[in-house]
Order: structure tokens, then sequence, then C-alpha cells
């Protein structure tokens, strides 16, 4: 995973490096009975930073908002998987999870990279792939945009800082 030199700066000081590498059978196998899937995107993912916790970085002066932190732990999302169909249909793709983020949301992965959050039953699209999530995360300067319900992305928030 290619990350520019600010978002991978947060995720090494977590002790995250690009050749990291976990098993995740354990979390495939799993989730797997409850019916999610596992892209070679998400696996590539899982795989290098599951187990992760990387804390919320402080927020600076040219943020809108509060920056989040993560637990990079697909099992988090077990029992969740009917929320997670549901955006699957609408969406027509696959989504794999890949752990929390502070607040609780969960994140959420495509086949070709896309990254979404999940809270309660709203979906948020974070990216095109999950660096540009990751630095949308970490870094943030924008809300994630809301997915509607016919599966297409509403309008970027932009501009007033929240609270975390």
């Amino acid at each position: 995973m290619t990350l520019d030199a600010e978002t991978s700066a947060v995720l090494v000081a977590a002790g995250w490096t690009r050749e990291r590498q976990v098993d995740v059978t354990g979390w495939i196998r799993s989730l797997g009975s409850e019916g999610y899937t596992f892209s070679p995107t998400a696996i590539a993912a899982v795989t290098n930073l599951g187990g992760l916790v990387v804390p919320a970085p402080r927020a600076t002066d040219r943020q809108s908002f509060a920056p989040y932190g993560f637990r990079f732990d697909p099992i988090l999302m077990s029992g969740e998987y009917g929320r997670v169909r549901r955006w699957e249909e609408r969406l027509g793709t696959a989504l794999s999870p890949l752990g929390e983020i502070t607040g609780p949301s969960y994140l959420l992965v495509s086949p070709t990279g896309a990254t979404y959050s999940l809270y309660h039953n709203e979906l948020h699209w974070w990216g095109d792939s999950l660096p540009a999530a990751l630095r949308a995360l970490l870094l943030t300067t924008d809300w994630p945009r809301p997915v509607r319900d016919d599966g297409t992305l509403g309008e970027l928030v932009t501009g007033t800082a929240r609270a975390h």
C-alpha cells in the first residue's frame, strides 16, 4: 500500500510498516461464515493493517474537522452483516470489514478499494482507495460524502469544526 508521508507517519507511530503482515485466516473464516466476503483488496489491507490500533492524531489549524482513530480488527463487525448486506445490494458490490473508526463507526472496503464507514444504518464514502480514505480520516478537512439509499453519493460537507 502506497501512502503519502503524513498518513504514513501516523501509521508508523502506531507500529505499522509497509512490510507488516499478519495471519488473517481466522478472521476470514469466522466472518465468511456470517456472509462476508474478502476480495484481494480487502485481504491485502487486513493482512497489512490487521491488529493495529491507531489513535486519532492531534487536530491542526488547517483541519475543519477533528481526525479519527482506528482499530483494525475485522471481527468487531461480527453480527453486523445484515446491515452491510443491505448496502452491498444498493451499491452492487461486496463490502469487506476492516475494523472500527473512533465514533464508533465501522470501516469497509470494496473490491475496487472504495472505502466506506457504516454508522448505524448510514453509509459514508471516504475515498476511491484505502490510502485516500486513510488520509481523509486521519488528516481530514471535510466530512465524508453520504451514500444515498439508491447507492449514489450525496453532497460533500465542508467547513464547520466538529467535536469528537
